[in-house]
């Protein structure tokens, strides 16, 4: 799979913690690939190196029963990455359709 990736991936990654009350107070962080951050680029091993989220919310939103995060013993994370922000390097314009089958 890694073949058909561009690297270093250039895509913003979206992390949000659902609110799943009424009150829809999502935490959301957006990780934004750096040319200088090596879990973007081409693995090279088995293990890739690693992003990490030290501070995207509080532990105790995750523990307390009553927390707006937690339904029924569980919590909702949603990630979404915008493969749709960059420009395809696939076509050659705008208007020409993109060749999928694998010949030029």
């Amino acid at each position: 799979m890694d073949s058909i990736l561009v690297f270093p991936f250039p895509y913003d990654i979206y992390v949000c913690l659902c609110d799943q009350s009424r009150q829809k107070k999502d935490i959301e962080l957006v990780i934004k690939p750096g040319d200088n951050v090596s879990a973007f680029n081409r693995p090279s091993s088995d293990r890739n190196s690693e992003v990490g989220i030290a501070k995207f919310c509080p532990l105790s939103f995750l523990k307390d029963p009553g927390s707006s995060y937690l339904k029924d013993g569980v919590f909702c994370i949603r990630v979404y990455i915008d493969f749709m922000n960059m420009k395809s390097k696939l076509a050659k314009s705008k208007n020409e359709p993109v060749n999928t089958n694998g010949s030029e």
